[in-house]
């Protein structure tokens, strides 16, 4: 009995024990997730930031056509209610305002269309709403999106100081078991493996408020077709990455609607191609520019879009071999102390912690080296050759930067992305239309355009982006759904998330100033 009764007891505490080990290790994995995506960053207090209200005239304005391509002359816009109502108003209808509207001198200066960035993570850090604000963005498409981004949106939309978001899931596995339950609980997946549970998400994610579903690169064929059925009969657009399951041939008959990066497409001419190393570079490149149009006119047959998130693609060989000389032209500071430093469960941006960063072995063999570069250098080419392609065709093309992701600062991202397009070949109108129109079109959203009824979200530049695309980076004000936030505001904005971040700072980031 006595024998018994201590074993009783042992088990007891042995299982207390366990239970108490568990819940510490999570508590610790739980605070380790949460600092690496930025979420002990104290968060900025948005209402300090008060935009102009009530009706605003703009005159004498350079204005962008509504095909991108030309600038009007000595034009004026009327802003009431968030939305254009007037180009040009008779003076009788600016006259008849019961309130007198402001009056905002155009001369000298270029209107364009808000700029979206059609590929962001907001992870755990609002104030980065701010920093798209600040940058003349808009409008956003979170590619990874949780309830708590629904929560934003909402209020964003009854105080209009950030971004309008448009919202995918979370990436969709079919992973089962044990595995898909690690997998969602470290890397933020969703995995169905059943018919039942595929529409129990799509129902989920309606009622939830998302936009979309986003496709991961490792779901099987089955569930993949199950989500897009369920999805398409929801009123759900399916997105993201193209499966390797799938691989381009069932692409074209699957309806999904776009592919997250031109990436997506390389990688699997990479893999029709027998898969390419450092030593067969040439042979592949040959083989994507015979590919690259017939691929372009299909995807142009079968309307599905593409994201570009080029910026990051030609950054990776030079964060493998020249990290430090990167991290000084981006706008570190901005970025969160918690994305940017890591935690010891995930790599961060800096130097001996990135992610994309070579092992000191490798780093220690000139052999070695070469060979990667190789590799690296002939990924991005490749990338070029398909982006020309997509180009020439009219493929619907939509620039995004994949925020968050290591040295891809939010709101500043993307007028690097803009200059990465016309480098690889797009004219500056062509750039700017990818992230203006472009989007716009393919969210159905009356935005993207200076039109007659369209949301009022617009930039007011100092210089001409159609004669040099780094021209949106000249802010001269931002208007969100016809508010005006003007350059102190933004600079404003820009200050508050600097002096956070260097509150939350782990690690000095001086050498990199």
């Amino acid at each position: 009995m006595m024998n018994i009764s201590r074993l009783t007891r042992w088990v007891a505490g042995a299982l207390l024990f366990v239970l108490c080990v568990s819940l510490i290790t999570y508590t610790w994995v739980e605070y380790q997730m949460t600092q690496r995506a930025g979420g002990h960053t104290q968060v900025i207090e948005r209402g300090q930031f008060s935009p102009t209200n009530g009706p605003i005239l703009i005159e004498n304005v350079n204005l962008l056509s509504t095909d991108g391509l030309t600038m009007l002359p000595d034009q004026s816009i009327l802003l009431e209610n968030g939305k254009i109502t007037h180009i040009n108003p008779p003076q009788e209808r600016v006259d008849s305002l019961l309130n007198n509207p402001l009056i905002v001198d155009g001369s000298n200066k270029y209107l364009i269309p808000g700029l979206v960035d059609s590929h962001v993570h907001l992870e755990r850090s609002p104030n980065d709403l701010l920093l798209y604000l600040a940058n003349g963005i808009t409008y956003i498409r979170d590619m990874g999106g949780v309830p708590e981004y629904i929560a934003w949106r909402k209020q964003i939309r009854e105080d209009f100081i950030g971004p309008d978001i448009f919202i995918a899931s979370e990436k969709v596995n079919s992973l089962s078991g044990i595995e898909a339950l690690f997998n969602s609980w470290t890397r933020t997946r969703i995995n169905v493996s059943t018919h039942e549970q595929v529409n129990k998400l799509v129902k989920s994610l309606v009622d939830d408020g998302f936009d979309a579903i986003k496709i991961s690169s490792f779901i099987n064929e089955e569930i993949y077709h199950q989500l897009l059925d369920s999805g398409k009969a929801a009123g759900l657009p399916t997105v993201g990455h193209l499966p390797y399951s799938i691989g381009l041939n069932g692409l074209w008959h699957s309806g999904q609607t776009e592919l997250a990066h031109v990436e997506e497409i390389t990688k699997a001419l990479s893999e029709d191609f027998g898969g390419y190393h450092h030593d067969r570079a040439e042979q592949y490149l040959s083989y994507v520019e015979m590919r690259s149009n017939r691929v372009a006119r299909k995807l142009k047959e079968k309307q599905i879009t593409v994201t570009s998130s080029i910026w990051l693609m030609e950054s990776l060989t030079r964060q493998k071999f020249a990290l430090t000389p990167l991290l000084k032209e981006i706008a570190l500071p901005y970025a969160n102390p918690g994305i940017v430093e890591g935690t010891v469960l995930a790599k961060g941006w800096l130097p001996g912690h990135n992610s994309y960063q070579l092992s000191q072995e490798t780093l220690g063999d000139p052999q070695a080296i070469e060979r990667s570069k190789r590799f690296w250098q002939t990924y991005v080419s490749a990338i070029h050759i398909m982006t020309q392609a997509l180009n020439n065709n009219d493929v619907l093309f939509m620039a995004g930067t994949d925020a968050n992701t290591a040295a891809v600062v939010p709101g500043f991202s993307l007028h690097d992305e803009l200059n990465s397009l016309t480098q690889v070949g797009l004219s500056n109108a062509q750039s700017l239309y990818s992230a203006t129109a472009a989007p716009g079109e393919w969210m159905r959203s009356n935005t993207g355009k200076i039109k007659l009824g369209y949301q009022a979200d617009l930039i007011l530049l100092d210089s001409n982006p159609l004669l040099d695309i780094n021209n949106t980076r000249s802010i001269n004000a931002v208007f969100r759904e016809g508010r005006m936030f003007d350059r102190t505001q933004l600079d404003a904005m820009l200050a508050e998330v600097r002096r956070v971040n260097n509150k939350a700072r782990h690690q000095g980031i001086n050498q990199f100033n």
